[in-house]
C-alpha cells in the first residue's frame, strides 16, 4: 500500500526534505562531538571560559561559517523546486481503493465530441506501452508501472483521486515532486519521466468521474483523452451542451448520461437510445463491460430532425496483459 505524502517545513523556496536529513544529522553530530571535546580539554586547565563561539573549536563566529554547513546551505538553495515537498495530503490519506474490482477498459467515440479511452475501477496504472502491464499505456520513456491513480474515500474529505508513484518512478504535480502520494485537484498538471505530461480535470462538480488530457501529442490506445469512470450514479459522465460536462458538445438539446454499475454500462437519454436497424427506442440501454464487440447507438439529443447522433463503444484488445500481481 502506498504511504501518504511526506511534507516538511519550508523557508522560501527551500525545503528540508528527506534528501537533506542524512547530511544535516551528520553535520550536527560532528559539531556536537567537537564541542564536547573542547569542553573536556578545557576542564583540565585554568583558562577562562570562552566568551564567544569564535574561541571554541568546532564553532563558528558567523552563521554558516563552517565549510560543511556553507556547502549544505548552498546545495539546498540551488535545489530545483521540483525536488521540494509534494502537495500535502490529509493525515487520513492512506490510499485505500474504494473496492478491489479490476480495471475495465473500452473505447468511446462521440459525434462532434471526439474519441476517449475509458477506464473503470477504483485504481488505474500508467506505464510504458510495450511492457503490457499498464491500464493506461503510453509509448514513452516510462517504467512498466510508473504511476497509479486511485479513487479514495476519506471520512473527512469524501471521495477523491490520489496519485502515487510506483517505486522510485519520478512524478511531479504542478512542479512539485510527489513522495508517497498526493491528492489530485481540478486542473492539476502531472509530469512524468520522458517528457510525458497530462492534465487532470473534474469538470462536473456533481460527479466523481474525472478526465486526463494527454499532452505533447501523446496517445493511449489511439486516444489523447481518458475518462476515469467512477462507479454508480455518483460517477455519471454526461455528454451535453454545457461546459461542465465531461464531453461538452455544442448544439445538443439534451444530455446523454453514462453510468457504470455492477460491471455494466447504462446509457441514458430522455430523447431515447436505440441500436441502428431496430425500431424500438428506450430511455436507457444496458451494455456488458467490456463490450464483446463494437456497439453503435443512436441518441435523441436534438429536437429537430436530421442525421442520427451516434455514440460508439468498443472493446480494447484483451490480449494485453496487465498483471496486478507483478511487483513494481
Amino acid at each position: 500500500m502506498a504511504s501518504s505524502a511526506i511534507f516538511h517545513p519550508t523557508s522560501g523556496a527551500d525545503a528540508v526534505g528527506p534528501r537533506w536529513l542524512a547530511r544535516l544529522k551528520a553535520l550536527g553530530a560532528r559539531v556536537l562531538s567537537s564541542e564536547r571535546a573542547a569542553k573536556d580539554g578545557a576542564a583540565g586547565d585554568d583558562r577562562p571560559e570562552p566568551k564567544d563561539d569564535a574561541e571554541v573549536p568546532g564553532r563558528s563566529a558567523q552563521p554558516g561559517g563552517d565549510p560543511a554547513l556553507r556547502d549544505l546551505l548552498a546545495d539546498m538553495r540551488a535545489a530545483s523546486p521540483e525536488d521540494g515537498p509534494p502537495p500535502p495530503v490529509p493525515d487520513d490519506s492512506e490510499v485505500v481503493p474504494e473496492s478491489d474490482e479490476p480495471c475495465q477498459r473500452f473505447g468511446l467515440a462521440v459525434d462532434e465530441g471526439g474519441e476517449f479511452l475509458v477506464l473503470t475501477g477504483p485504481s488505474i496504472c500508467v506505464g510504458h506501452a510495450s511492457a503490457g502491464r499498464a491500464d493506461l499505456p503510453i509509448l514513452a520513456d516510462l517504467e512498466p508501472r510508473h504511476l497509479t491513480i486511485t479513487r479514495r474515500t476519506s471520512f473527512h474529505s469524501g471521495a477523491s483521486w490520489v496519485a502515487s508513484p510506483c517505486g522510485e518512478a519520478r512524478v511531479a504535480i504542478d512542479g512539485r515532486r510527489v513522495v508517497g502520494s498526493a491528492s489530485l485537484t481540478d486542473g492539476a498538471e502531472l509530469r512524468l519521466a520522458g517528457g510525458v505530461s497530462m492534465r487532470f480535470r473534474e469538470p462536473d462538480p456533481g460527479s466523481g468521474s474525472a478526465c486526463l488530457d494527454l499532452g505533447g501529442g501523446l496517445e493511449a490506445e489511439g486516444a489523447a483523452r481518458v475518462l476515469l469512470l467512477a462507479p454508480g450514479e455518483g460517477g455519471r459522465v454526461r455528454i451535453g451542451p454545457r461546459t461542465d460536462r465531461h464531453v461538452p458538445v455544442a448544439g445538443l438539446d439534451r444530455d446523454v448520461v453514462l453510468c457504470e454499475t455492477g460491471g455494466r454500462l447504462r446509457v441514458q437519454c430522455d430523447g431515447g437510445v436505440r441500436i441502428p436497424g431496430r425500431d424500438e427506442s428506450q430511455a436507457e440501454m444496458v451494455l456488458d463491460l467490456p463490450p464483446p464487440e463494437r456497439v453503435d447507438l443512436w441518441a435523441g439529443v436534438r429536437d429537430h430532425a436530421g442525421f442520427p447522433y451516434t455514440i460508439s463503444i468498443w472493446p480494447i484488445d484483451p490480449t494485453i496483459s496487465r498483471s496486478r500481481e507483478a511487483t513494481d
